[in-house]
């Protein structure tokens, strides 16, 4: 449809790029007719396009170092689906980081994977914190919130009993409490 409408160039922002399970015969075609593409939040083997992204590996070194600061030592991660680009990255981070700052090098039991969304970080914070988690580093803002909720939902307090790091930058949060 974009190139009916004769485009000179497409900006992908999260898209199939992002999924490493996906095909890259769709990008692969459009470079083919000579198409600029730019490639957003992910990356995809066998596409010649600029890629962009967040640095996640140094964002989980940001939160995991400021919760250690804080004085944690069992810090759960509540994030996506392990085929996405960004998650697998943040993993890495949050793993390397997570054994650096505090020894800890089996990290299974401190990572809930859910939807980018209020609620899957709801049930996520409340599977951390059965667990024993005092801090939850999220994968995006929206599961912040929702990570808020579910640490209330247990009768506790955030950030007094269990401290939540977002992620994304939201304007929203600005507007939250805490």
């Amino acid at each position: 449809l974009l190139l009916e409408r004769g485009v000179s160039g497409i900006v992908f922002v999260s898209g199939l790029h992002a999924d490493s399970r996906s095909d890259p015969s769709r990008y692969v075609k459009l470079i083919d007719r000579g198409l600029p593409l730019v490639m957003i939040n992910g990356f995809l083997p066998g596409v010649a396009a600029p890629f962009i992204s967040t640095d996640d590996r140094e964002a989980m070194r940001l939160a995991v170092t400021h919760l250690v600061e804080l004085g944690h030592e069992k810090i759960g991660l509540s994030i996506g689906h392990r085929r996405y680009v960004p998650v697998i990255r943040k993993i890495e981070g949050f793993t390397r980081y997570m054994k650096e700052r505090l020894g800890v090098t089996d990290v299974t039991k401190l990572i809930e994977h859910t939807l980018f969304t209020v609620e899957g970080g709801h049930a996520a914070a409340v599977a951390l914190v059965e667990r024993g988690a005092t801090a939850i580093v999220c994968g995006s803002d929206m599961m912040a919130l929702g990570a808020v909720r579910g640490v209330r939902a247990l009768g506790l307090k955030v950030p007094e009993d269990v401290s939540v790091v977002g992620f994304g930058d939201s304007p929203l949060i600005g507007f939250t409490d805490p």
